[in-house]
């Protein structure tokens, strides 16, 4: 009987189309195996899918009709479909664990959002592997496509709101305006961010209530993020009175220069004589100080200030404070 089989020439050529598509299934998947050491997610690809897909291609050598079957086809469709989403999905789980993990890591209230973001990406993936698969397979979706549009163009209206929050959300946590712990300044809202969600921003006032902001409207005003403050500059005006001396007044702008001169992250921009007040000879400061912490700037500005103070006094130059001189001018009585 196998002699009989052996000089069927039909079958025969059969027996050796599965034989050389094992031998090349087995010498392609150790050519995988050297290569998935360079590019991990070819460790990924089947044997029984390389099977089928070297098989296909050599039968088409023995009958080019039973190629043409759509069982055929929709097999092939199908392995190719498999596969590409083993691979996507590797893909993608590579992308959690070295890109949104160290997001999450560094910003756990996000943890929501992206999470969210990971899920949809899945599905966009899988939806358009699956549409791709029916067109090759003969399907027209056309139709589908019409009615997943209205559909989903009807969903947009009717949760536009949410979606905006949605969007906004994946925003915050992509573009990172602002993250947990970070002091802001939104319109009227002065406070640490607490928490990031999907729909919204949970903040810690200064008077010590939460404020909940939608994302939507925290992205659309503009936001003092201080926590990213990498130095604060600070502007004040100094009046002393009008009978100081020319030589003092040009000695003031190197004493104050002096006195910031001596601290540490305190950068001295200038010092100048800018005008002629109402009742005082006006000096304008300008300095930095280089730390963003608002208790070491208020520690910096009092030290420097209580210097400044001390050598006015110690050089006899008086601070001026608003005054007026009133003259008085008798005039003699004139007769009627």
């Amino acid at each position: 009987m196998f002699r009989e089989f052996i000089e069927n020439s039909e079958w025969s050529r059969w027996l050796f189309l599965v034989l050389g598509a094992l031998a090349a299934t087995s010498f392609l998947k150790l050519l995988i195996h050297v290569g998935s050491r360079r590019i991990a997610v070819l460790k990924k690809t089947h044997a029984w899918v390389l099977f089928i897909w070297i098989f296909s291609l050599l039968a088409r050598s023995v009958s080019h009709q039973i190629t043409q079957e759509k069982s055929f086809q929709v097999l092939i469709v199908a392995t190719v479909a498999f596969q590409i989403l083993v691979w996507g999905f590797y893909l993608l789980k590579m992308w959690h664990e070295q890109v949104l993990d160290k997001k999450m890591s560094e910003n756990p209230s996000a943890s929501a959002a992206l999470v969210l973001l990971y899920r949809v990406a899945q599905g966009m993936f899988v939806s358009i592997v699956v549409l791709m698969s029916l067109s090759n397979m003969g399907v027209d979706i056309g139709a589908l496509l019409a009615g997943l549009g209205v559909g989903g163009i009807a969903v947009a209206l009717a949760a536009q709101n949410i979606l905006g929050d949605l969007l906004a959300s994946l925003s915050i946590v992509l573009d990172k305006p602002f993250m947990v712990g970070d002091q802001i300044v939104s319109k009227d809202v002065r406070g640490t961010i607490e928490s990031i969600g999907i729909k919204t921003t949970r903040i810690r006032s200064l008077t010590g209530e939460q404020v909940v902001v939608s994302n939507k409207d925290l992205l659309e005003s503009r936001v003092q993020n201080y926590k990213r403050l990498l130095e604060r500059r600070v502007t004040k005006k100094i009046g002393v009175v009008y009978g100081t001396l020319p030589v003092l007044l040009s000695q003031i702008p190197k004493w104050i220069e002096q006195v910031i001169a001596s601290k540490e992250k305190v950068r001295f921009e200038r010092c100048h004589l800018v005008d002629y007040g109402a009742s005082s000879l006006d000096f304008e400061l300008v300095f930095y100080i280089e730390d963003s912490d608002y208790r070491v700037y208020m520690d910096t500005q009092q030290t420097i200030l209580l210097e400044i103070l001390k050598k006015f006094s110690d050089e006899k130059v008086e601070f001026a404070f608003p005054t007026q001189s009133v003259w008085v001018r008798t005039v003699p009585n004139a007769s009627v």
